[in-house]
């Protein structure tokens, strides 16, 4: 409610003191008294979180009753296509208890989920009818003049709910829709990167363990070398490139683990839990393999276009250009006149009632301008729908055809390569063992198995993750999406 009190002499205000010779001035003061009550009861309330205990409950976010408060504050619906059943999200090495801990505290989660209950707290006040316009005249402010009036102004098409409001409230609601399936889509984004940062923890993790398998492998025939060289049955250009080979496996070793730190930190902001969290050290190589067993079992062809539509992605665009629709109709709206009507009270020895009507007219040139611009955006949502789905169809072929060759690789030359390290690594371990090989051959075959130790691996985290893309192009509807990257009880698949 907008307030006005004014004479011809001289405004009204707080820093202005009007003569006491009629009672009449005495109702001044009485009105801003209720303007300022009005305002005041506006007032903010005091934050409920402190910035300084940040640290302190990032400590606690680990906690499952951290964890169980924050994702009830996640509507059902948002999760309900992404989560596995509640008891399977129990155990760090259950891949359900990293989605839990993504859709309750990964940064993009709650940062969707507050942009949602902001967009419904406005959506509340939209369409609301203008302020009551009260404005009180004194013609005379302490004068002979006795003339007192008072118009109250009401918003005829607001209170009436047509027109602009109701555009207004139509926008509104799509906005808080747009907003919710903004929420659908990180959640379901959040869950896809903590999908393949598992997948990527658990490969990296299987590399560390097989080059210190073969470094300790390694270094137990190098004692050997010390023996032989003490006798004078090795040169010291053979020992040294022995040691020279050993050395580079034990870089190897250092180069794994510098990726499996990265891998955890990954993982632990995606799901947004501390990068101490005791939870990681669970995440071992057992899940990399039912990642390789969930996108084996993913169905080559791509579901129908009625599946493609239920994608998080595509449904937030139909929203978008819902907004955007409803944007279109709101600027039209703002062509409608506007409509005041309400009391008119005056008073010189008896009061008097009547009625006073007022009209506002817009120039057309205030909001054709809005419309045209409003018309383009909405062109705007219906391109980037486009260019969303032109986008998931091109994921979804390379993510296809990425695991193909992932899969043909592993199958094929890779198999190959590596069985034949292992053998001629094995061969030439017992050939020095028994006093009959070479160390050249050793340092060779060393050097051979040293690079292939991890191609296995490396080809499974790549159709794993290949495998990640495809669900991630396709969507929930996808057959298999609930078991992949593995649901693992006890470091068994």
């Amino acid at each position: 409610m907008s307030l006005q009190i004014f004479g011809p002499r001289c405004p009204i205000s707080a820093q202005v003191c009007a003569p006491a010779r009629t009672r009449r001035v005495t109702t001044a003061p009485a009105w801003l008294a209720c303007a300022g009550s009005l305002f005041a009861c506006a007032a903010p309330p005091e934050p409920s979180r402190n910035l300084d205990a940040a640290r302190a409950e990032l400590a606690l976010r680990a906690e499952d009753e951290q964890v169980a408060e924050a994702f009830a504050r996640v509507p059902r619906g948002a999760t309900a296509r992404v989560l596995p059943p509640l008891e399977e999200c129990v155990q760090p090495a259950q891949r359900g208890y990293w989605l839990l801990r993504a859709v309750a505290h990964s940064p993009d989660t709650r940062a969707a989920l507050r942009e949602w209950r902001a967009t419904a707290a406005e959506a509340r006040s939209a369409g609301v009818p203008n302020a009551v316009s009260v404005q009180v005249t004194d013609h005379e402010f302490g004068g002979e003049d006795k003339l007192v009036e008072a118009v109250f102004m009401f918003d005829v098409l607001g209170h009436l709910g047509v027109g602009p409001k109701r555009a207004e409230r139509a926008r509104a609601s799509a906005a808080e829709a747009l907003a919710y399936g903004a929420l659908e889509r990180a959640v379901w984004d959040v869950c896809q990167r903590v999908e393949r940062a598992r997948v990527r923890l658990a490969a990296a993790r299987a590399r560390e363990a097989a080059f210190l398998a073969l470094a300790a492998e390694a270094r137990g025939d190098l004692d050997r070398v010390a023996i032989l060289e003490r006798h004078g049955r090795i040169g010291e250009a053979e020992s040294t490139a022995a040691r020279a080979a050993l050395a580079d496996v034990e870089r190897r070793v250092s180069e794994a683990r510098s990726t499996v730190a990265v891998a955890v930190a990954e993982l632990a902001v995606a799901a947004g839990v501390p990068s101490g969290d005791e939870a990681l050290a669970a995440v071992d190589p057992a899940a990399l393999d039912a990642g390789v067993s969930a996108a084996s079992a993913l169905p080559e062809a791509p579901p129908p276009p009625a599946d493609w539509d239920t994608h998080p992605l595509l449904l937030e665009r139909r929203l978008a250009f819902a907004v955007s629709e409803a944007e279109v109709r709101r600027v039209a709206a703002s062509a409608w006149p506007s409509i005041g009507f309400g009391p008119h009270f005056a008073r010189v020895d008896e009061v008097r009632i009547g009625g006073m009507l007022q009209l506002g007219l817009p120039f057309p040139a205030s909001w054709r301008g809005r419309l045209e611009a409003a018309l383009e955006r909405r062109e705007a949502a219906i391109d980037a729908y486009e260019n969303a789905l032109l986008t998931l169809e091109a994921r979804n072929r390379e993510g296809t055809a990425r695991a193909a060759e992932a899969s043909a690789r592993l199958l094929g030359p890779t198999r190959t390569l590596v069985s034949a390290t292992t053998d001629g690594w094995r061969a030439s371990r017992a050939s020095v063992r028994a006093g009959r090989g070479t160390w050249a051959h050793w340092i060779e075959a060393l050097g051979r198995r040293s690079g292939s130790v991890a191609l296995a691996l490396d080809e499974s985290e790549a159709f794993a993750l290949a495998g990640l893309d495809i669900v991630d192009a396709r969507g929930p509807a996808v057959r298999g999406t609930a078991s992949l990257g593995g649901s693992t009880q006890g470091g068994q698949p």
